[in-house]
């Protein structure tokens, strides 16, 4: 996989649920969406892994939103 494509991805599921946050406030839905934002700092580890496989040394975190 290359690891833009799975950073714009990535990007693009947090952005969806940060839209979905606000836009059903409704605290078992935003409970719902709290449970999946748990998986983020091991998305942004796997994406360090992808880095390292492909040899990217200057991508950086700020593409997955940290």
């Amino acid at each position: 996989m290359d690891y833009n494509q799975y950073a714009t991805a990535v990007n693009k599921i947090f952005e969806c649920i940060n839209i979905m946050k606000y836009a059903w406030p409704n605290p078992t839905n935003v409970g719902n969406i709290e449970k999946i934002e748990e998986y983020k700092n091991v998305i942004i580890q796997k994406s360090q892994e992808l880095q390292v496989q492909q040899g990217i040394s200057n991508a950086t975190m700020e593409e997955l939103g940290e």
